[in-house]
């Protein structure tokens, strides 16, 4: 089960989820299990949310909370990530954050795997700017396609280390699929999501003393045929030769590169 409501026999302990409440606004119950601790995030520095930040969690630490997380993908632009800059993110950070220092354990803001001037590089600006800023774990996401898997969760991970300097490292979201546009002839097999890949990151994260390749030798299932040339599937992320996988993370983007000029 992923969790009980006496909070026995789990272990989930606690959830977050893009706002400083566990329920929307003006909702006093939205079906959250009060066995699980809610860690609030300050999603960004949008008028709104600051204004209600310093009460909302303050309430949060009254109730329990033991963590506040600030900022989700400031490094990027996309939709649903905070789009910073570092300068913006720091002073931020130093105004709305710091004041709970003590009272709770302040996470880092929550940067994307992407290559430089994203991800990493953005967090080590990050890091080296906000003087004064009391920062006890790292935040960060990682997605992947079938040309990375689990060998570059790993460096990502060992690359984050380098950078977190003895804080514990919270991955806060955790993909291997994506959806790419691919040419598809009609006769041809279209390729289904396995998760031998998954496991493979996931056994590595709960335990990096383990081998990456560990169950390695599992062919893929077969989703039915389909006659239509070009749409979006789900890449199959066993499909790679595990030592054709990227290494850097210029490799990545090299990758990145030949997947959208096809």
């Amino acid at each position: 089960m992923p969790y009980s409501l006496s909070g026995q026999n789990s272990r989930v302990s606690w959830a977050y989820n893009w706002f400083y409440q566990p329920c929307p606004e003006g909702q006093t119950s939205c079906g959250f299990n009060p066995a699980i601790q809610f860690i609030p995030l300050l999603y960004s520095n949008a008028a709104n949310l600051l204004s209600a930040w310093p009460a909302a969690a303050q309430a949060a630490i009254n109730a329990g909370a033991t963590a506040l997380m600030s900022f989700n993908e400031p490094d990027v632009c996309f939709v649903g990530s905070a789009c910073m800059s570092v300068n913006a993110a720091v002073s931020t950070y130093q105004q709305y954050m710091q004041p709970f220092a003590g009272q709770a354990l302040l996470g880092a803001p929550a940067v994307t795997n992407g290559g430089s001037p994203f991800g990493l590089t953005y967090l080590s600006w990050f890091l080296g700017n906000c003087t004064g800023c009391t920062i006890d774990f790292i935040n960060i996401h990682w997605y992947s396609n079938k040309f990375a898997g689990a060998s570059y969760f790993e460096f990502f991970v060992n690359e984050t280390r380098a950078l977190a300097r003895g804080r514990p490292i919270w991955v806060t979201e955790f993909g291997q699929r994506i959806a790419v546009l691919v040419p598809h002839k009609e006769g041809e097999d279209e390729p289904a999501a396995t998760t031998r890949g998954g496991k493979r990151a996931k056994k590595w994260f709960e335990d990096p003393s383990s081998s990456a390749d560990e169950g390695a030798g599992q062919g893929p299932s077969k989703a039915k045929r389909r006659k239509r040339s070009n749409r979006a599937v789900n890449v199959d992320v066993d499909k790679a030769d595990h030592h054709d996988e990227p290494q850097t993370m210029e490799d990545l983007e090299a990758v990145a590169q030949g997947l959208l000029s096809r």
